[in-house]
């Protein structure tokens, strides 16, 4: 029975935590005690620490500089680039591996 109450506590604490780090925190989940902006992307509204979100350097910033930033600022997972990467990029050789992998392990 004791077990079970901590299965259900531990239960209830996570759905917690998940309810609560949805949009109103990073997706890092960590707290970085106010080392790093928080900024909101302007499309899905999901919070991300600046340097989670691919902006860093932006702690030099003023308040009005983010905000005037934020307005039009799409996270990484809204942000699609209109350029075509080049197939000889870095990325698309680990995008290729990965895939690769993914299927090894799969079959």
């Amino acid at each position: 029975s004791t077990s079970s109450n901590e299965q259900k506590n531990s239960s209830d604490q996570t759905k917690k935590k998940s309810e609560s780090t949805k949009k109103t925190s990073c997706p890092c989940s960590s707290s970085l005690d106010g080392k790093d902006w928080v900024i909101q992307c302007s499309d899905c509204k999901q919070s991300w620490h600046a340097s989670c979100g691919n902006l860093p350097g932006t702690n030099k910033l003023s308040q009005g500089d983010l905000d005037c930033i934020s307005q039009k600022w799409l996270c990484p997972w809204c942000y699609t680039c209109i350029f075509p990467r080049p197939k000889n990029h870095p990325s698309a050789k680990k995008e290729k591996i990965l895939a690769e992998e993914a299927i090894t392990c799969a079959t």
